[in-house]
């Protein structure tokens, strides 16, 4: 059995077999009152949720305790935060797997706000939401163990845990694999497999990997050379005012790589990006400029 099915084997069972018993044997009361004060929340009567959560809470209800917990947290209906009351009602919540309050307790261990601050903790709770599917704390982890922040720099165990948050469909995870693959950080470099993630975070109109798709089309890497689809992605990235991404755009028109040279498609895409400061379309312009082609 791989790594990876058995820990999916796990979350599954977990969702199935590893419930704590107060949740699975909710009272039915405390469900009832704390939805009324879910209600009254949301309609902003935020005394009325205080008192309602907190009667649930106390009933063993580990929303209830979450949403009780967020209150004190933020201040929420109050004069101020009471920090005391927030981490109680966390750990309360935490005691039965609620994943919420499993990574707001580890939030706040990284900082050191309102508890000592503690990373190991803080790493063993993101690790335990992670192994049960929750996908902000994998993608904690993946960002800590990539960039070396509170932890030792780990590439692999980075992308394990990016490759988790891909499967969720996350954008960002699918960029930061593709960035791996095709940089070779951490794994052997893989134009196909960078090529295969940037395709899945561009479509979900990730912007870095709409560019770099844009080039691998352009140079060739792990797909035929298409310079129409090198367009195509440029512009795209291009439209969500990818600064780089105009540039290139005035560089292909202007020189007729790829495309049909046409000075006048150049020089709009050149003053977007000049207009934003960038220097190297700056240049462009001037230099268009000296050769009488534009005024």
């Amino acid at each position: 059995m791989s790594l990876r099915f058995a820990v999916y084997l796990v979350i599954g069972l977990n969702s199935i077999l590893l419930l704590p018993p107060a949740v699975m044997a909710q009272d039915s009361t405390a469900i009832v009152t704390y939805q009324q004060g879910e209600s009254a929340y949301q309609q902003k009567r935020y005394a009325e949720a205080l008192k309602a959560f907190q009667e649930a809470a106390e009933q063993g209800n580990a929303q209830a305790q979450y949403r009780l917990a967020k209150m004190y947290d933020e201040g929420v209906g109050m004069k101020g935060r009471d920090s005391v009351q927030a981490v109680f009602w966390y750990e309360k919540a935490a005691k039965q797997q609620h994943f919420q309050a499993e990574l707001a307790l580890a939030d706040l261990y990284v900082v050191g706000r309102d508890v000592p601050q503690n990373l190991e903790k803080a790493l063993v709770t993101y690790d335990k939401a992670a192994r049960q599917g929750l996908l902000t704390a994998q993608l904690n982890l993946a960002e800590r163990y990539y960039k070396g922040d509170g932890v030792p720099k780990n590439l692999e165990l980075a992308r394990y845990w990016y490759e988790f948050a891909a499967a969720q469909n996350d954008a960002h995870a699918q960029s930061q694999l593709a960035l791996m693959y095709d940089n070779g950080e951490g794994v052997a470099q893989d134009y196909a497999k960078a090529l295969s993630w940037y395709e899945k975070a561009a479509t979900q109109g990730e912007e870095r990997a709409i560019y770099r798709l844009a080039w691998f089309y352009l140079e060739g890497k792990g797909v035929k050379a298409d310079a129409s689809q090198a367009v195509f992605w440029l512009k795209q990235a291009a439209d969500k005012g990818h600064l780089a991404a105009q540039f290139d755009l005035g560089e292909l028109y202007y020189s007729g790589k790829g495309v049909t040279k046409n000075v006048t498609e150049a020089v709009k895409w050149y003053e977007k990006a000049a207009s934003q400061g960038y220097k190297p379309a700056q240049e462009s312009l001037n230099y268009i400029r000296t050769r009488g082609e534009i005024k």
